[in-house]
């Protein structure tokens, strides 16, 4: 029960509760607190009645906008050239919609950090559904908070609540952020000194820096959750990071491995040609969906493609795509003033090669298949008209064979009579400059008498734009008489070689031709800008047709993929938790590898209940004979990590929409892959391995649901041999016997669990897979010297099979990564004895034959020694005393 906190008067330490602080009560019992970063978006909701905290796993990579914002404000002076300055706004947009679905918040408390044309967005949607909004500054978690003090009543979300405040790899900042504003506006409403029989009190110094803060607030708390966003696969950064979807190494030297191999699943997919696609890919692959409805769709769009009936229009598009270039990033470009010819040329490129794709895209048979409904658009409307047009209107304003020779733009002749005459003129100048140097020239004749050699020019005329026209004279011609022709003339400037003058007949040419070259730019400048806002008034269209494009090429690389590597549509079911795969391949090994050996996985996880309305009496997906949990064993270096990671890999390019390297495979939905295979270090995380190992496994525990897909390489291995094993087998146990068990795939070496009143081979729910090896016993055991080590004892055949191995041969894994010969014999030594059931202690605590016997001769050195009266030998000499001492310690005696 949850008590109403009472009333206090104010004093030096407490402030008085009035109506606006109930009624602030009354419409805050669901707070929403969202803060958002560069690429990032963190949010949290908190339910007041219920003392319950909901956060994100972590915080959440947005999505790029591909397109410009085709919302535009009335109140701009050309809305046509308005452009979206915020290139996550949709995404923000869909996951708060998806969050306001789910929590039905009151009261919605958003960071500053907001720009002006996301936060107007958001603002409008809130005040639609009638909800209180607040901006505020979000600041990060320091140590002087206090949060420590923080106590929750459920242990394991309070085991959670501090993993996420803790975290120092920037995995949770935005949560932290919010956690951080949610605790100071909650002491804000509850500054007073009382205590509820459920709330749970804690220290902490605001960021406003309360003089006093010692102060005591009081937030109520008992759980913590997880937000489950409906359509989209949680991934973490753990998964990321082991099952390499993004690059985490570069590439060296230029072997077949390197040239032809891929190390990440962004590179392996990435056959995309313009910038806006690679955006897109790599949002779908960070993002992956878990709505049938999309992916069925998707993978309906790579059927079409990879049609035999389409054959032809594939490798066209494929080839069209090579020369088109990135729309959208043209557009952005003329907008921002970059008029170049270079932009125009590949815009009016753009329109043709556009035009070419429109009708390949249109000669696709698209199998009465449903699809994206963006692409859908395609059949809404012909744009071979507008591009068509567009591109004569470019054309017979820009001439660009001309602009090719000169390298900038040539407006077309006939055009514009007036820029048409300004450009005579100016192309004429060098007849006008030499006209000003005659006039001059005669001037000085008639005036001054003086006859120039034909030989000298003594005059230069020239143009220099914003200065005008310009009488120049060599500084080495400079003498009295030219001193006194130029004394009325006005020196404009000086260089080192040259001085510049304006006269009579530069003044005239000022007034009648004037400042032609800017004349002529500024009138250039004006064409091309009704050009451009020519162009912008097609904006709506090329921007949908852009997107249409950017996602077609999206679709083309994962076809391409999907063609080259014998990729096949996988099965997806949305009502049972089958996971099977015929003939599946690791889709990076296989390209590093010369040859890759396919394998089976069967994983027939029963039908989905709903947990909330199911009643344990009424049974579980264990009395369907199902199994969820697959526990590989096998030799060292057998390949069990890269058999697990491939099936988590498949699971993935299926929630992408993307064909899967097997030969068939049909997956239940999966809504979070999580996993605990490699261990993530840092300098700034003060935690050991098995500590990090744990904190994972606790979070993966914690979040998963029943279509969860939980990935676990050797749990437990950072432990001792005893609290390593219980750990893994109590984590099994715990999975198996919850009516919402997730799929599970893990490998391990504890044989020693898988034994009958332990984990029974035959336990229901468990499914045990083992690596195949051939195996020389005699080979192992010996160690032939005469074999290579690379091939002496065991060979990896990286065939999965059923059954489970009993054997790791972890000494003969080291033998052939150059373990010393003398380490390997004595771990062969001690690993016999202990497989044979000796007490190792007894066995090297006992004395042997041969130690007795050198025992009691030392012994006997020893008494002969002691008894040696050393006085006695005053009078010898140190040569006898060295025989003397040589015959008592001698073990012949």
């Amino acid at each position: 029960m949850i008590e109403t906190l009472p009333s206090v008067q104010e004093n030096d330490d407490c402030f008085e509760v009035d109506n606006v602080t109930e009624n602030k009560n009354n419409y805050d019992k669901i707070q929403l607190f969202m803060d958002y970063s560069k690429t990032k978006f963190g949010c949290l909701v908190y339910e007041k009645n219920l003392c319950l905290l909901h956060i994100l796993p972590q915080d959440m990579e947005l999505t790029k906008n591909i397109e410009l914002l085709t919302e535009i404000n009335d109140d701009e002076e050309d809305p046509s050239l308005q452009f979206d300055n915020n290139k996550f706004t949709k995404d923000i947009n869909l996951l708060i919609e998806n969050i306001l679905i789910q929590f039905n918040p009151e009261t919605i408390i958003i960071s500053s950090r907001f720009d002006e044309i996301c936060y107007d967005v958001l603002v409008k949607k809130f005040k639609e559904k009638h909800l209180n909004i607040e901006i505020r500054s979000f600041a990060p978690i320091k140590e002087n908070d206090n949060l420590g003090n923080i106590k929750i009543l459920d242990n394991v979300s309070d085991k959670i609540f501090y993993s996420i405040i803790n975290d120092k790899n920037k995995n949770n900042e935005l949560i932290q952020n919010c956690i951080k504003s949610w605790i100071e506006y909650n002491n804000e409403s509850n500054e007073i000194n009382a205590t509820a029989n459920d709330s749970i009190s804690f220290n902490m110094t605001s960021s406003k820096n309360i003089k006093n803060s010692n102060n005591q607030f009081n937030i109520q708390l008992k759980f913590l959750k997880y937000i489950s966003l409906n359509d989209r696969v949680l991934v973490d950064e753990n998964t990321i990071h082991s099952l390499r979807i993004l690059p985490s190494i570069r590439k060296f030297g230029s072997d077949n491995l390197v040239t032809k191999g891929y190390f990440s699943l962004l590179e392996l997919l990435d056959r995309t040609h313009l910038k806006s696609s690679k955006t897109m890919l790599r949002s779908w692959i960070l993002s992956p969906s878990c709505s049938s409805e999309v992916l069925e769709k998707r993978y309906n769009f790579l059927d079409i493609l990879l049609s035999t009936e389409n054959n032809s229009v594939f490798d066209g598009l494929q080839m069209t795509f090579k020369k088109y270039s990135d729309m959208n990033n043209i557009l952005l470009k003329l907008k921002s003033g970059s008029l170049t010819i270079y932009n125009w040329r590949k815009l009016n490129e753009n329109f043709q090669y556009g035009i070419i794709l429109y009708k390949e895209l249109c000669e696709l048979d698209y199998l009465n298949l449903e699809i994206d409904e963006d692409l859908k658009q395609l059949s809404d409307f012909d744009i071979t008209d507008e591009l068509t047009e567009l591109s004569a209107y470019i054309c017979n304003v820009i001439d660009f064979d001309e602009s090719k020779d000169i390298d900038d733009i040539y407006i077309r002749e006939g055009l514009f009579p007036e820029f048409d005459s300004l450009r005579e003129t100016y192309n004429n100048l060098e007849d006008i400059l030499s006209s000003i140097v005659m006039e001059v020239e005669e001037h000085v004749q008639n005036n001054f008498e003086v006859e120039f050699s034909q030989s000298k020019t003594y005059f230069n005329a020239v143009y220099i734009p914003q200065i005008g026209f310009l009488i120049t004279i060599d500084l080495n011609d400079i003498s009295p008489l030219i001193q006194k022709i130029t004394s009325s003339w006005e020196q404009i400037f000086q260089t080192e070689t040259n001085c510049y003058f304006k006269n009579e007949q530069t003044n005239t040419l000022d007034n009648e031709i004037g400042d032609i070259y800017c004349q002529i730019e500024d009138l250039k400048l004006d064409i091309l800008l009704k050009l451009q806002q020519y162009v912008t008034t097609k904006h709506d269209l090329l921007i949908t047709f852009g997107s249409i494009i950017t996602k077609i090429d999206v679709y083309l690389s994962l076809a391409v993929v999907s063609d080259e590597l014998n990729y096949v549509k996988p099965t997806l079911v949305t009502n049972s938790n089958d996971l099977i795969i015929k003939k599946g391949r690791h889709p990076l090994f296989e390209t590093i590898l010369p040859h890759y050996i396919a394998n089976d996985f069967l994983l027939e996880g029963g039908t989905l209940l709903n947990i909330e309305n199911c009643d344990a009496n009424n049974g579980s997906w264990i009395d369907e004979n199902a199994k969820r949990l697959a526990i590989v064993t096998g030799a060292n270096a057998s390949g069990k990590s890269v058999f697990m990671s491939q099936v988590g890999l498949i699971v993935y390019l299926a929630h992408i929409g993307c064909f899967v390297p097997a030969e068939s495979a049909r997956i239940g939905i999966v809504d979070m892959i999580l996993s605990n295979i490699e261990t993530k270090e840092s300098i700034s995380n003060n935690h050991s391995s098995f500590e990090l190992d744990n904190i994972q496994m606790m979070k993966n525990l914690s979040v998963m649901t029943e279509r969860s897909l939980i990935l676990m390489d050797e749990f437990g291995k950072g432990t001792g041999v005893i609290e390593g094993p219980s750990l893994f087998g109590g984590i099994l146990s715990y999975l198996k016997n919850r009516p919402d068990c997730p799929r599970v795939i893990c490998c391990s070496h504890y044989h020693e669990l898988f034994k009958e009143g332990i984990i029974s081979p035959n336990s229901e729910g468990l499914k045990f897979y083992t690596t195949e090896i051939i195996l020389n016993s005699d080979k192992i055991d010996k160690l032939n010297e005469n074999m290579d080590k690379e091939n002496r004892g065991i060979t990896f055949l990286y065939r999965i099979k059923e059954g489970i191995c009993n054997n790791s041969f972890g000494i003969y894994c080291a033998s052939i990564c150059g373990i010393a010969e003398e380490i390997i014999e004595r771990a062969t030594f001690l690993k016999r004895h202990t497989e044979n059931g000796n007490d190792i202690m007894e066995l090297f605590s006992s004395i042997s034959k041969q130690d007795e016997i050198t025992f009691d001769n030392n012994q006997s050195i020893l008494k002969r020694f002691l008894s040696w009266d050393i006085d006695l030998e005053s009078t010898s000499s140190s040569d006898e005393l060295k025989t003397k001492l040589a015959s008592l310690i001698s073990s012949n005696i």
